[in-house]
């Protein structure tokens, strides 16, 4: 399995968010792409499935909206951007979903304007299953609105690959800030298990958000310019006690 293993020493821990961010913004090559976003209709009355692309993907791709508002839940048969069902299903666990109580100033705001969240320093998890063994580009969305100052900043694991994000909202997709680009393997069980929890080192409000995700497999990506300083810069603060808490978390 590939792991995001952290190194010793914070200029090796930036040089490791910055390729992670080059590899973000891509254009997709194929269909094998399904798109999920997390809404809520108890807070935000008109809250629906999402529309148009995030970091991939293209303006006609149809999204699997999710409502949020229970907490927990299984979806049937998942499609894919073209509407093809899949037979990939998904069931979450959270404390709910919510709007944010600020307005809207990032992109695709039918997915980030709502989300799952946990805000009592636990862990919120989503499982994919049915998918086909090997290797995926795993696009997490993990930014409300009203986040900033790394106040929600997070640590993702997807099966045994490891990364973390400031949480900030911004006003166009920065990884390591408003969503993260993993790359899990599957194995033959076709489960993948998300999990995210919060970086208590400089978390200080205990909560931990999910807009939504997107999932590919097997396409050609051509890499586009993305933001890779201003990402890599808001992580430094993590510094050397959060480097060991990924060591701690790797090795338990």
């Amino acid at each position: 399995m590939k792991t995001f293993k952290p190194v010793i020493g914070r200029h090796s821990f930036v040089a490791s968010i910055a390729a992670l961010a080059l590899a973000g913004a891509s254009q997709v090559a194929s269909a094998s792409l399904i798109d999920v976003n997390f809404f809520t209709t108890a807070y935000l009355p008109n809250g629906g499935t999402a529309t148009g692309a995030a970091v991939v993907g293209t303006a006609n791709d149809q999204w699997n909206g999710i409502n949020g508002d229970a907490g927990t839940g299984t979806t049937p048969s998942l499609i894919d951007t073209t509407g093809t069902p899949t037979g990939v299903t998904l069931t979450y666990a959270s404390e709910g979903a919510v709007t944010s109580l600020a307005q809207n100033t990032q992109p695709t705001p039918s997915m980030m304007n709502d989300y799952l969240f946990n805000n009592t320093g636990g862990t919120l998890t989503v499982t994919l299953g049915n998918l086909a063994a090997g290797t995926y580009d795993l696009y997490v969305y993990l930014a409300s609105n009203d986040a900033s100052g790394n106040n929600r900043a997070a640590v993702v694991t997807a099966n045994a690959y490891t990364a973390l994000a400031t949480g900030n909202s911004q006003p166009s997709f920065i990884a390591g800030q408003n969503y993260l680009l993993l790359t899990p393997t599957v194995g033959a069980s076709g489960v993948l298990t998300i999990t995210e929890s919060d970086l208590s080192t400089v978390n200080t409000s205990g909560e931990v958000d999910m807009n939504g995700l997107q999932i590919v497999s097997g396409v050609a990506a051509v890499p586009e310019p993305t933001t890779v300083i201003a990402g890599a810069l808001m992580l430094l603060p993590f510094g050397a006690s959060t480097l060991r808490i990924l060591r701690k978390r790797q090795s338990a």
